[in-house]
């Protein structure tokens, strides 16, 4: 028998989580004493792909930081988003009223379409998703700025 889909999504974060490398060093990442104007572009080009591959971990918990507090500003656009998750969560659960199976006659998989359909509904007509991409551009933009004008350490490198 398969696992509840709460279960899988539990597992699947953790999985995720799992699966990132160890974070750099926050304290190197807000150092000071290496933030210098680059003299070019080419050289803000290379720190940013240096630091994005030193920071890259730091960086993505920087623009989900971002994401979610951008979200949770935005609290009609989250109530709408918890109501799509809500919704979702109830057309994927096998609910039965009296023994009687409320979604009879419609397979998983149309109950599985109609939670993404549910779900994308409410964070596209709620403002969610434009909430959390704002966020998040303004995180990569932090992000980039960073990049471009920290200057890494001889040791470092």
């Amino acid at each position: 028998m398969e696992p509840a889909p709460p279960a899988k999504l539990g597992a699947l974060v953790v999985a995720a989580v799992k699966a990132l490398p160890e974070p750099a060093e926050w304290a190197l990442l807000i150092d000071r004493t290496g933030f210098s104007r680059p003299a070019d572009w080419g050289v803000a080009r290379e720190r940013l792909l240096h630091c994005a591959a030193v920071f890259r971990v730091n960086y993505c918990y920087v623009v989900a930081a971002c994401a979610a507090a951008a979200l949770l500003c935005d609290v009609g656009a989250l109530l709408f988003a918890l109501a799509g998750g809500a919704a979702a969560a109830a057309l994927l659960a096998d609910t039965r009223v009296v023994g009687v199976s409320v979604f009879k006659g419609i397979t998983p998989q149309q109950r599985q379409a109609g939670a993404v359909g549910v779900c994308a509904a409410a964070l596209v007509l709620g403002g969610a998703a434009g909430a959390a991409a704002g966020g998040a551009v303004a995180g990569a933009a932090a992000c980039a700025a960073h990049g471009a004008c920290y200057e890494p350490a001889p040791t470092f490198v």
